[in-house]
């Protein structure tokens, strides 16, 4: 029978220390296997979120139209969208968390919604956000992003990654939105120094600083006065009025429009005229209306009431007390008067010739005057200013004194005086009983008149005849006789 031992007990403990040993290996392996593995996930979940956190803020600086941030390093980025639901949007950390809001707050349209949306999960921690907007001159502005998110572990377990990185607008900056300051004079729009803006275009009203006195200001400042209630601009360092409308009041060559809209051209007083030009320098015209279409005969228009006390177009000396020209608003004009009782009355400056109206020929010389003397005579004279025929229908045709139906060259209802009668024919005031007057020498033909007869030819009608001759230096002619039709005896 054969005979088995155990181990002894040297042997038992030293097994017992070699598979102590290799346990304790393969524990210490599997262990290590297992953090990394999860240092791995880890990192890889941080990278991730660290990744789609810098790819959404640069979609959204990319999209915006203006980069609110402040040039200093924040923790809030801000940005303009053309999207009216998404103006404004926020990018923000709040717990550990970044969050995301667009569209405008309830109460403040300036500031950003509320509410948010998580742009990272619970699996990692938004260690740092921070933001800053860089200018660039001609160029578009940037926003530097610096961001490091790590995981949820702590001691050796903990991962820490960063990122960052510089993001430019690729459009101009837009709104359609109001573009609103939050706080009252304190921003300024257009001014950094020597970089101003080149030019603005408005649809609508232009709203200038409403100040009680001149600021400081520099050269081109404009700005409407409370106290005089005028625009003011300031030139050459000095503040001046631009007037209480907007044309320029600086010197007399300019346009000027007071505050009831009356317009003065040279002028800063138009009083109650909507439009008063004045002019200082002499041999120039002061008002040139002009068309330069060939052919066209449109000049100017003067639409007035039909008042005949109050004038419709006037001309007057620059003391604004002698009129030249005066029209009335029912169409009566004078010259030298302001109340022509007829369509056209000349007041004379002077009892002679001169002071009348005068018809020259083409060729400039005044061949009639019609003038009244300063016995209140009216007087007709030919010649320029000497004795010249007066030629009355020169084309044909009878002339009348006091009669309205000449039937003869000269036709004179009553009596004529004459110094010398030349040959011709001499005719009763009916253009009847002609006779022929011979000329006679001698003297200064004189017409005598003899007896006057009526005789009756019927209960109504009677006539009456006269005698009558011509004498020359005491030689007469024989007696002549004619008669005239009237209606009741004259004797």
């Amino acid at each position: 029978m054969k005979h088995t031992r155990g181990f002894s007990l040297l042997e038992t403990l030293l097994y017992l220390g070699i598979f102590a040993i290799i346990g304790g290996s393969l524990f210490g392996i599997l262990t290590n296997v297992v953090r990394i593995s999860t240092q791995e996930i880890s990192g890889d979940e941080v990278s991730s979120q660290l990744q789609f956190a810098m790819e959404t803020v640069s979609r959204l600086v990319r999209e915006s139209s203006a980069i609110e941030t402040a040039t200093t390093t924040t923790g809030t980025l801000k940005l303009r969208m053309n999207d009216p639901a998404l103006d404004p949007t926020c990018v923000f950390v709040q717990n550990g968390v970044l969050k995301l809001s667009q569209g405008p707050d309830e109460f403040q349209k300036q500031n950003c919604a509320s509410a948010s949306t998580d742009l990272t999960t619970s699996k990692v921690i938004v260690d740092t956000a921070f933001f800053k907007r860089v200018e660039f001159s001609g160029g578009h502005d940037q926003v530097s992003v610096d961001l490091q998110f790590s995981n949820t572990a702590t001691g050796p377990s903990k991962i820490s990654r960063a990122l960052r990185s510089g993001i430019s607008r690729v459009s101009a900056a837009t709104f359609d939105s109001d573009l609103l300051p939050n706080a009252d004079d304190s921003y300024e729009v257009g001014f950094s120094g020597t970089k101003r803006w080149k030019n603005i275009s408005l649809s609508n009203l232009l709203n200038l600083g409403i100040i009680s006195a001149d600021p400081f200001g520099i050269d081109g400042s404009i700005y409407y006065n409370s106290t005089s209630k005028s625009f003011r601009g300031k030139a050459n360092g000095t503040w001046g009025d631009i007037g209480s409308s907007l044309w320029m009041a600086t010197s007399t060559n300019s346009m000027y429009s007071n505050i009831t809209g009356n317009v003065g051209i040279g002028n800063t007083n138009p009083g109650s005229s909507r439009l008063r030009v004045s002019h200082t320098q002499a041999g120039a015209w002061a008002t040139l209306i002009e068309n330069t279409v060939p052919n066209d005969s449109w000049g100017l228009t003067v639409r007035a009431g039909d008042s005949s006390t109050n004038a419709a177009l006037s001309v007057m000396d620059r003391s604004s007390t002698n009129y030249y020209l005066y029209i009335r608003g029912d169409g009566n004009i004078g010259i030298g008067t302001t109340a022509p009782a007829t369509k056209l009355v000349v007041r004379q400056s002077t009892n002679a010739f001169t002071g009348g109206l005068a018809i020259e020929n083409v060729g400039g010389v005044r061949g009639l005057y019609v003038w009244v003397d300063g016995s209140n005579n009216g007087r007709i004279d030919s010649g320029s200013g000497g004795n010249a025929p007066l030629i009355l229908n020169s084309g044909g045709g009878n002339v009348g004194i006091d009669a309205s139906a000449p039937t003869q060259k000269l036709d004179v209802n009553g009596t004529a005086k004459a110094t010398q009668i030349n040959s011709g024919n001499y005719c009763d005031i009916n253009g009847a009983n002609c006779k022929t007057i011979t000329a006679m020498a001698g003297g200064t033909p004189t017409i005598e008149y003899g007896p006057c007869y009526v005789y009756p030819q019927s209960y109504v009608n009677y006539y009456k005849v006269c005698e009558w001759r011509v004498c020359v230096g005491g030689t007469c002619s024989a007696w002549k006789t004619g008669n005239d039709r009237i209606s009741t005896p004259n004797w």
